[in-house]
Formats: structure tokens, sequence, C-alpha cells
């Protein structure tokens, strides 16, 4: 692959309660959008090999800007896992995170599950080492790829991410609604922690709040950019602000579950 300029830019994940910022998904900035640029690493044998140089340039521009607010998300190319060096690319880069002083435990490594290794033992085996390094596992686009199912059970993920389709336009689709309420109360029984994406709306993030969602990402929350930053204040102001309506159906919270996920920063 030629020499390219490559950059990062932070979204904003955040506690739907509070507004307070937990964390930010690291997404590539190129020449080309990410997957025109990871199907020409794919053709050149090397697919695995710019996956972990673009986690290094994520962490090497989170540790720019004084290092993350709350944890890190770093994006793993599913196709990647079944090349034979996933588990050893994951291994390098905990070893260079200790030897600079940084815990994995302050990074989430991203799976899609709209891929079609994510499901298989590849999947599992690379969920597996990552955990033992230390890192935080997540399930990204729950609900957008056809082996959801056995995506979660061969994967196991600490966190889920719930899909934008899902949540496009919850707040008046009853189906959606009962879907993610689903999702939520399997998660809580799992010990999983929810993030939904693509939250666009007061109303989207309303209704999540009402069955349960403490999590989320989106536009309405904060676009991509260079910098890592707090809301807004006015965003800030009315996601404290929002008031969910809590549903009879909505799933009973079982308080425990947020324990396990100290998110640092």
């Amino acid at each position: 692959m030629a020499v390219m300029h490559l950059s990062i830019a932070f979204q904003p994940i955040v506690r739907l309660g509070g507004g307070e910022v937990v964390g930010h998904e690291a997404l590539l900035r190129g020449p080309a959008p990410p997957d025109v640029l990871f199907a020409q690493a794919e053709r050149e044998g090397r697919l695995g090999a710019f996956d972990a140089s673009v986690w290094r340039l994520a962490i090497a521009a989170s540790a720019a800007q004084g290092g993350a607010r709350g944890r890190l998300f770093l994006n793993v190319d599913s196709r990647a896992l079944d090349d034979g060096g996933a588990e050893a690319r994951i291994a390098a880069l905990a070893s260079e995170l200790r030897l600079a002083g940084v815990s994995p435990s302050t990074i989430v490594l991203e799976l899609s599950e709209n891929a079609p290794t994510i499901g298989t033992d590849a999947g599992a085996r690379f969920a597996v080492t990552a955990g033992a390094l230390g890192f935080g596992v997540a399930l990204d686009d729950l609900g957008a790829g056809h082996a959801s199912l056995a995506a979660l059970a061969r994967v196991r993920p600490g966190i889920v991410k719930i899909d934008r389709g899902l949540v496009h336009g919850l707040d008046g689709d009853r189906l959606r609604r009962e879907l993610v309420a689903a999702i939520v109360g399997f998660a809580q029984r799992a010990g999983m922690e929810l993030i939904a994406e693509g939250i666009e709306t007061w109303a989207e993030l309303e209704a999540l709040r009402s069955i349960g969602v403490t999590l989320g990402q989106g536009f309405l929350l904060g676009r991509p950019a260079e910098r890592m930053c707090a809301l807004a204040p006015a965003t800030a102001e009315r996601v404290v602000a929002a008031s969910p309506k809590r549903s009879r159906a909505a799933p009973r919270r079982e308080s425990a579950m947020l324990g396990v996920y100290r998110l640092v920063g």
C-alpha cells in the first residue's frame, strides 16, 4: 500500500442519564473511505498489519491529547481474525501498552457482528485472548447481520453495541422498542453493558432511556472530531433534563451489571 495520510477522528460515547463522556470510538480518516482502504490492504495480503497500524495510530492520537477521556474503542477488522496472526498482534499491542505505562483495560476492541468470521472459532479465540490480556471486548452492530445470536454465544463480549438500524425511529416503532427491550433484558441477565449507536433525535434518546439503555453515541450527542472533549453545555444540560417515561413493559434494572465496567479517565 502506497504511503498515504491517515488520521483519526473520535466520536464520544455518553452516559444517557447524566451526559458524561465515558469513552470515544476511534474512526479512521484517509484519502478514501475506510472500507476502501481495508479492501486494498486485503488485496495486498496485509489486512492484519494495516488493522494493527490503525490501532497504534489511534492510541498515539489519543495520547497526544493527554489520553482518552474514559475508554478508547478500537475497531477490529473481523476478516483478519483467521489469518493465523491475530492473537499475536493483540499480544504485541498489549506488551507495547504496558511498556508505555498504559493499561490494556483502558482499551475496548470492537468486533463487528456483520462480518462472516465473527461467529466462528477464530472470533471466539480472539475474544478470549484479548480478555485474558486485559482488553475490553465489544460486539459491534448487533442487529445488522445475519448471525447475531451465534456471534453473541461465541464471542461472549462484555459490551454490546446496538446497531443504528434498530435505534433509528424506535420511538415511533413498537416492534423496534420491543426488540431493544428484549436485548436490554438479555444483557442485564448476561452481565453485558449496552451502547446504542446512531442516536440522532431526542425522541430516540428518551425512548432508549425508558427501556433501560444507559450509554449511547450518535450525531445528536457528538459527531466524530479530531479533538476529544466533553459534550457541548447545551447538549449535556438537555441530556440531564430528559425525563424518561418508563413503560410497564420496560425491563427491571439490575444495578450490579454496571460495576464490572469501571470507565477510567
